[in-house]
């Protein structure tokens, strides 16, 4: 069965403007009129012509020629002065002027706290600013003395002077704060279908089974691909509402998730009959059903027609903004002479970055798996695919993607794009430590999938194709063994201390919480690993109840979708050195802010005949207290396994061997288990001569 069809029904029209007056600081109202005061604490729900509206300037504003200001494009980007408003502590905004309270507007909600020293109008060319490098338009904003870059909110005109270059495309566009006007939306959606090659190449794939809502009858249906369906990213918070999720069934919603109810809305005012939601399409008390559905969320999400974000409140309860019961925050806009102004209001990059929605594990996967991103905030609806961005309050006539938040361009297109994603979503919270992998497993899936450069995983370590990043940042082939770049993988570095997953190996980044960084040596075209080491690599295979190689290993793991029953300990045999850690004085140890190690010195036990003691320092991956590190730390045995021999590297600024730093956890049946401490460089090649080789359990 096809979708039905909806009419979209046209908002009331862009030129119209709120009569509400913002409100300022007390501070900025002190010797104010009372009259203007009291202005301040109205607001109004009706809408005026903007040809209506009183024309209040104060002294000041009244004194600018903004003909010329919006004409005279600065020549250099760091802007032109308009207008010295003054210091930020004094009563610098008139109350009773219009230009004054769309100025004070823009700057309540910038600058905390309140800056020192003066605050200045400046005019910038839009080049670099927005959306687009190319525009010659005019944008207004108030930045601080001491900072030459401009504020995040910038003010346009809703009809600035043409140029011959490009006719002014850049425009602000006025929304209000209380509905959406759908037709917008329609616009950028058409224009993805119609005019984008990148988002044409987007390969479907069939889901094993789907549930979906219709938004016409509220029950849920099954289906499948070939449903046009709109998709869900939300964040599911506390609330205690009871899942549906049997075909036939109503679904039945509290008054309180504004933000299911609003995503019905959106879905039919967009013309797609069907929603999917995972709370309510996926059976959530049925293991085997969520396991086969969690494995599949990249197909879900890439095969919807758009999906919707909520990246505003915390929980299922707080609504869209603008489309239900929850207003979004009036956009600040003014009147000065025959020119419209109004606020872009915050850039899109911080509002989403700093939303409840941006800092879920989950929601990663859901934004960056999907073709079509249409994201709700507390200021307006911003629309995002591989090849545009557009924001609500911008009218801009063409696709520009040199900023999206997400993706650009084509997903995936080289392959050392993996640890990037895995460095964002490492960031991220997850209630659940067990779903580690589970929370990036659709971009996993997605990479492997790659007909060019896949790229598969083990336990979340990624293992790239046979390439390397060359100079000039393009894929050059290398010959190396499955093996060796699996120990490659091995060789990511964390950035802070964090908690152990005990679910995990601790030789996976899944293992822990740390943050890691966006770059690994595998990924430096100057790095030398795997030469002349020999490791090898066994896994236990639990279905063979014996340890088996690990390229074997691996390939039953991929057939059988990362499912395969295989134990976590790695059985290394390779080059290693025996370690111990230099704790003579305070300066031996590296803390982070709240008193938790970060790194440590360690120094062989042997060392070459007659040279002195080498040290060297390992970023320490579990977060040790300093009041337990001494006692915990000195008390260990740790070893350094060296996985490679590395030239110089640009993004690491590190060269010689890399070690992987163990300490022994625990000893079963007489032998050692080890997990993995940190990693460190040292500096001196020759030291390979004073390691021994050693086979060592790595948990």
């Amino acid at each position: 069965m096809q979708p039905a069809s909806y009419a979209t029904k046209r908002n009331r029209e862009d030129s119209s403007i709120p009569n509400s007056i913002t409100h300022l600081p007390q501070k900025l109202l002190k010797n104010a009129p009372n009259k203007a005061a009291e202005l301040l604490e109205t607001t109004s729900s009706s809408y005026e012509s903007v040809t209506s509206i009183e024309v209040d300037l104060c002294k000041r504003c009244g004194s600018l020629d903004m003909d010329e200001i919006l004409s005279t494009r600065p020549k250099s980007s760091r802007g032109r002065l308009v207008k010295d408003l003054g210091r930020a502590e004094a009563p610098i905004f008139d109350p009773s002027c219009s230009f004054c309270r769309l100025l004070s507007s823009v700057y309540t909600t910038t600058f905390e706290p309140l800056p020192a020293g003066n605050l200045l109008l400046y005019a910038f060319p839009s080049d670099g600013r927005l959306w687009s490098f190319e525009d010659q338009v005019v944008l207004l904003a108030i930045k601080q003395q001491s900072t030459l870059a401009a504020d995040h909110q910038l003010l346009c005109s809703i009809s600035p002077p043409s140029y011959k270059s490009n006719g002014g495309t850049l425009r602000a566009r006025l929304i209000a704060s209380d509905h959406i006007d759908y037709s917008i939306i329609h616009g950028w959606i058409m224009t993805c279908k119609q005019d984008h090659r990148i988002c044409k190449r987007v390969r479907l794939q069939q889901p094993m089974f789907l549930r979906f809502i219709d938004c016409e009858t509220r029950e849920i249906v099954s289906g499948d691909i070939s449903y046009q369906y709109v998709a869900l990213s939300y964040v599911w918070g506390t609330s205690n509402c009871q899942p549906t999720a049997s075909s036939g069934e109503t679904l039945l919603l509290g008054e309180d998730l504004r933000t299911i109810e609003d995503a019905i809305t959106v879905t039919k005012a967009l013309g797609v009959r069907y929603l999917w939601i995972d709370r309510y399409c996926i059976n959530q008390v049925d293991a085997k059903e969520k396991h086969t559905q969690v494995r599949q969320m990249d197909k879900v999400y890439q095969g919807a027609y758009i999906t919707i974000i909520a990246a505003a409140g915390s929980d299922p309860t707080y609504g869209l903004p603008g489309v239900g019961r929850t207003p979004r925050v009036a956009q600040p806009r003014a009147r000065v002479g025959k020119h419209i102004l109004a606020s872009l209001m915050v850039h899109p990059s911080v509002l989403i970055k700093q939303s409840v929605w941006m800092s879920r594990g989950w929601t990663y996967q859901e934004a960056l798996c999907s073709q079509r991103r249409l994201i709700f905030t507390d200021q307006y609806v911003y629309y995002e695919c591989a090849e545009a961005n557009w924001s609500e309050t911008c009218d801009l006539e063409r696709s520009w993607s040199g900023w999206n938040i997400f993706t650009k361009g084509l997903f995936g297109k080289y392959p050392w794009e993996v640890i990037t994603y895995i460095s964002v979503y490492a960031q991220r919270q997850l209630t659940y430590d067990s779903d580690a992998l589970n929370g990036i497993l659709g971009i996993l899936r997605l990479l492997e999938e790659e007909p060019k450069y896949p790229v598969c995983h083990f336990w979340g370590v990624p293992i790239l194709p046979c390439v390397q990043k060359h100079a000039n940042g393009q894929a050059v082939h290398v010959n190396r063994t499955v093996s060796d770049r699996f120990i490659s993988g091995l060789c990511w570095t964390s950035v802070t201390p964090g908690r152990r997953r005990a679910q995990f190996p601790s030789w996976s980044w899944t293992g822990w919480t740390c943050e890691i960084t966006k770059y690994s040596p595998e990924y430096e075209n100057k790095q030398n690993f795997m030469s002349n080491l020999n490791i090898t690599i066994q896994v236990f295979d639990c279905s063979r109840n014996s340890f088996v190689d690990f390229e074997t290993v691996l390939d039953d793991y991929k057939k059988d979708s990362f499912s395969y029953p295989v134990s976590p300990i790695l059985y290394i045999t390779g080059l290693a050195i025996d370690l111990r850690i230099q704790h003579n004085n305070e300066n031996d140890l590296f803390y982070t802010t709240n008193d938790h190690i970060r790194s440590l010195y360690v120094l062989p036990i042997l060392t070459l005949p007659g040279s002195e003691d080498i040290t060297f320092q390992v970023n320490i991956t579990e977060s040790i207290q300093k009041s337990e590190a001494t006692e915990e730390l000195l008390s260990q045995t740790i070893k350094g396994i060296i996985l490679g021999d590395s030239a110089r590297s640009t993004q690491m600024n590190n060269s010689g061997l890399f070690i992987l730093a163990v300490k022994r956890v625990r000893t079963k049946n007489g032998v050692d288990e080890y997990e993995r401490l940190g990693t460190g460089y040292i500096g001196v090649s020759r030291l390979t001569e004073c390691a021994t080789l050693q086979s060592i359990f790595l948990a």
